[in-house]
């Protein structure tokens, strides 16, 4: 299981089925209220590789990204010869 913790140190990708034609690839309700602040990305559609003539398979997503770690350290400076 995915822990809130896990989600502010790795970050996570997250995805929802969208209907055909939309746009804007809103998250459900449940979605947005588990993850506040979610903003969606452009909706996706791809099709699948075993054949027949199915329909394509259309995704709403959202990249949230891992919390800042805070500052890096400076590098040591070289000493002088």
């Amino acid at each position: 299981m995915v822990t809130a913790d896990d989600v502010r140190k790795h970050g996570l990708i997250v995805v929802w089925p969208v209907p055909p034609r939309d746009t804007q690839g809103l998250p459900p309700a449940d979605v947005a209220a588990r993850f506040p602040g979610l903003v969606p990305e452009v909706p996706r559609a791809f099709g699948y590789t075993n054949q027949g003539m199915l329909p394509l398979a259309h995704i709403g997503w959202s990249m949230i990204r891992p919390a800042d770690e805070g500052p890096k350290p400076k590098p040591k400076p070289k000493p002088k010869p």
